[in-house]
């Protein structure tokens, strides 16, 4: 902020200005003022003593300005005096101590302490992991995270880990959240985008995979339906009221809510989802607008043709009518017709298909318990692109299919992970939607 300042010698040479110009005024004011008290009212002196008393005055004069004031004609004696004028003015100024630094209090939950314990009811209690699965996850994205981290704050590595998936699992403010821990909302929040916009993807990848059916093993097929390849179908989150609620206002749910369509498999694991999209749009016109998952689901069952000779199997619900048109193996309920009804062997079909369907809600069931910052309103306002959103479905996601490996939803996928090998198909989010889809125009 100097350079707002006008440079003091500027101040001084100017100040110095004024002086020497009042001085001369002064001076020449006091001559004549004395001059005319010296000059005898009758008979003046002759010329020549005149002069020698002016003379004598003047010298007398500017003896006395030279013992008691500045010359103003010196530059050099009026800078000297303005300067010791200045440091004398300091001289009964008390010094104020140097304020000792303020030392920062480590965290109110420390995750060191806990790992070093083993608390793993304490862990599982905010963050749904244990010891290992955390020690697991901070290892393999330990570099993505190190990278622009400051080593010498008192919020560690671990640390921001634990904050994060501590709000995914409770959601609500940052403010609670951050006193929870000892630190500040902004600093929480910032903490919060921070380690979802870097590991977001990557869990979301890792975790979530195509697997061809040739490698499943029995206990992962479906009995009821040979060929199954999973259930298909769209969940919704509602949403705060958006300056453009007529794109996100769904009249299905009568609220403002975004749209994600995930594809389980018979015993529950997520293989595929899509990007979010505004709620109003339809759940088949996200299907067609999925073309990722279209042409996988079409490589898939030449590949069954071709080495099993069996046709793969897709369920769906009512919201998917016209998807035969692109898989015509896919399944769907008779919806009734006006004025008419079901027959019983309808009615049989539409039971059976919803038994085996209902397993991509059970999933959705436990996504939401897992993580109530999916399961319940969502606490941030919306953004057009809805990219955090989708960093943040991606890790809840992908952490959830981890830990369905501890707590599967059926028998026959705990060994999941177990059976991966490099010829799995991982999702890529890149060719997950077509180009008008990146806009999220649809």
């Amino acid at each position: 902020m100097l350079h707002k300042w006008p440079n003091i010698f500027v101040l001084l040479k100017i100040e110095y200005q004024f002086y020497k110009i009042n001085k001369i005024f002064e001076i020449n004011n006091y001559h004549f003022i004395n001059v005319q008290s010296a000059a005898p009212e009758q008979n003046p002196p002759p010329a020549q003593e005149n002069v020698t008393a002016v003379n004598s005055i003047q010298i007398a004069t500017s003896s006395e300005i030279s013992e008691n004031e500045i010359d103003p004609t010196d530059p050099i004696s009026f800078f000297t005096q303005r300067e010791a004028e200045y440091m004398e003015s300091f001289v009964d100024v008390p010094v104020n101590d140097v304020p000792e630094p303020k030392i920062k209090e480590p965290l109110k939950i420390r995750i060191e302490e806990i790992l070093r314990v083993q608390q793993n009811n304490c862990l599982t209690k905010l963050t749904n992991l244990t010891c290992k699965d955390f020690r697991d996850l901070l290892h393999l994205y330990f570099n993505t995270l190190e990278h622009n981290h400051y080593k010498h704050t008192i919020v560690s590595l671990e640390s921001k880990l634990l904050i994060t998936l501590t709000w995914l699992k409770h959601s609500g403010s940052f403010k609670d959240l951050g006193a929870q821990f000892g630190i500040k909302k902004t600093h929480t929040r910032a903490i919060v985008m921070d380690i979802i916009n870097k590991i977001g993807l990557k869990i979301g990848e890792d975790f979530v995979k195509w697997r061809p059916y040739i490698r499943w093993d029995e206990s992962e097929k479906s009995a009821e339906y040979p060929g199954m390849l999973g259930a298909l179908d769209a969940t919704v989150q509602e949403i705060g009221r958006a300056k453009d609620q007529n794109l996100y206002y769904s009249g299905k749910h009568k609220m403002c809510c975004v749209k994600v369509q995930c594809f389980v498999s018979p015993k529950g694991r997520l293989l595929h989802f899509s990007k979010p999209i505004r709620g109003k749009r339809h759940d088949f016109r996200l299907f067609k607008k999925t073309k990722n998952l279209i042409s996988i689901l079409k490589a898939e069952k030449e590949r069954m043709m071709a080495e099993i000779e069996t046709e793969p199997c897709l369920l769906a619900d009512l919201g998917y009518q016209g998807i035969n048109d692109i898989i015509p193996w896919a399944k769907i309920p008779f919806k009734r017709q006006r004025n008419t009804e079901l027959t019983d062997d309808q009615k049989e079909y539409n039971r059976k298909l919803s038994s085996g369907r209902i397993i991509v809600e059970n999933y959705f069931s436990r996504l939401k318990r897992y993580w109530r910052v999916i399961g319940g309103k969502w606490p941030l306002k919306i953004k057009g692109d809805l990219i955090f959103y989708q960093h943040t479905f991606a890790i809840c996601a992908g952490l959830t299919n981890k830990l369905l490996c501890r707590r599967p939803l059926r028998r026959g996928a705990e060994r999941w992970d177990d059976n991966m090998d490099e010829n799995s198909m991982a999702y890529n989010y890149q060719e997950s939607v077509s180009e008008d889809d990146s806009e999220n125009s649809y």
